[in-house]
């Protein structure tokens, strides 16, 4: 496999930074044979981006670990003539120092969910006692309240009896057969009579009773539910708890995270995206737009009014700054064509002339730090220039003026690395010149 690759070449490109392979590319898409060779074990430099996984080796790799080896001075004057010299090149990225990995969040996932087990088991032997103790309440009601009904109904049948007996003495009297079996008929119906009176009050003294007391099947059944809400609660509490990040889980998710060495925003019109677009690079890569902008004003976060819509929508600036921030934006967006506006600033800084403008304290920080995101010692031709930029690159994409890569700044330098090798480029990673060969001519 190996003897199938070039031996010469027409260009070698030392690293795979950005500018590194735009160049690679520009030259394999015109025709020339390129070896693209990086001393690091991943492509894009410092551009790349790292998921948790690989920080750790990257780390080492700044601290002079797993570097490559220089070459030998014994070797090198055996590969030069006398009239060639060599200028060592450096094998190890030094622009990085004092390197470590810390983890601001604890890794106690264990202790907090037994904590909340004990918890929600200590809650579960309360409502157990609880629903004990009710249930005896009640059932103590409900004997006293059947004790009382009994003693109705003896009380009740005792007065029949008695009823019966005077009655029955009484008709006794009379000397016909005839009067006392009809009298014995009237004492037979009054008895049913009246046990069946005594027989509604019962029910609805009973019925009356397990209402008052609210011991119905149903109240029970809505009592034992109540009773076990605070379970659920716990429940909820443990599943909040488990989408805690802690260390072990982030180091379990590795592949979610990605961490920029270079954190890098595109303006939607700047002229790297056109750059992505012309060159077809684009297709190599997945980009979001920035939802909104916030700002630090007073101590307090506020966002920052990017569009028209923003502007008329927001709530923090009053109608009298939507009216001067608008017609601010609308010269800085022409503001080339009318350059005696800002000639006599043309020396000074951009803060004399947000100044000139007579803007509100508000206003003037919304254009300085978060539109044209200049400094104090910015000059005023440079902020306008940044300021027309912004608002050039508004509602391309979406309402923000900035697209950022899914997966991180590091896959611009991939992307054109891929169409270097499309077009016949040829990389090597863990391999970097030592030396450069310098002649008399060179």
């Amino acid at each position: 496999m190996a003897d199938e690759f070039p031996t010469e070449f027409d260009v070698i490109v030392i690293g795979t930074g950005l500018s590194e392979s735009i160049l690679a590319a520009a030259f394999s898409r015109i025709g020339q044979k390129v070896l693209h060779i990086d001393r690091n074990g991943y492509y894009s430099g410092r551009w790349c981006s790292f998921n948790l996984q690989a920080v750790d080796s990257w780390i080492n790799q700044t601290k002079g670990e797993d570097a490559l080896k220089a070459t030998d001075a014994d070797t090198i004057k055996n590969l030069i003539s006398d009239e060639e010299s060599t200028i060592e090149l450096e094998l190890i990225d030094k622009s990085y120092s004092h390197t470590n990995v810390t983890f601001n969040i604890g890794d106690d996932k264990t202790d907090v969910e037994s904590d909340l087990k004990e918890k929600a088991s200590s809650e579960g032997t309360l409502n157990s006692q609880c629903k004990g103790k009710e249930s005896t309440e009640k059932n103590e009601e409900i004997s006293e309240k059947a004790d009382i009904i009994e003693s109705n109904e003896v009380k009740n049948n005792d007065s029949v009896a008695a009823n019966n007996s005077s009655v029955a003495s009484e008709q006794s009297k009379n000397d016909t057969k005839d009067t006392s079996q009809k009298v014995n008929t009237d004492i037979k119906d009054n008895v049913t009579a009246d046990v069946k009176d005594c027989t509604i009050d019962v029910k609805d003294s009973s019925t009356t009773g397990v209402k008052d007391s609210g011991l119905n099947s149903s109240d029970s059944k809505t009592i034992g539910e109540k009773k076990e809400l605070p379970e659920s609660v716990v429940d909820n509490d443990i599943k909040k708890k488990e989408e805690i990040w802690t260390k072990s889980r982030l180091l379990k998710e590795w592949r979610k995270f990605n961490l920029d060495l270079t954190p890098k925003l595109l303006y939607c019109g700047g002229s790297m995206v056109q750059l992505l677009i012309t060159s077809d690079i684009a297709k190599y890569c997945e980009f979001k737009t920035v939802t909104r902008m916030l700002t630090l004003l007073d101590g307090k976060l506020e966002k920052v009014p990017c569009s028209r819509a923003d502007v008329f929508n927001s709530k923090d600036v009053s109608m009298l700054e939507k009216r001067m921030l608008m017609k601010f934006l609308t010269s800085c967006a022409e503001y080339d064509k009318k350059p005696t506006e800002y000639e006599a600033f043309t020396d000074r800084p951009f803060t004399d002339y947000l100044e000139s403008k007579k803007l509100t304290k508000n206003i003037k920080h919304f254009v300085q730090h978060s539109i044209a995101m200049a400094t104090g010692e910015t000059l005023t031709p440079e902020g306008l220039a940044k300021t027309k930029k912004f608002l050039h690159s508004l509602g391309r994409y979406g309402n923000t003026a900035f697209l950022w890569p899914l997966y991180g700044c590091g896959e611009l330098p991939q992307g054109f690395c891929r169409m270097c090798a499309v077009f016949g480029g040829v990389y090597c990673l863990k391999m970097s010149a030592s030396h450069l060969v310098v002649d008399k001519d060179n």
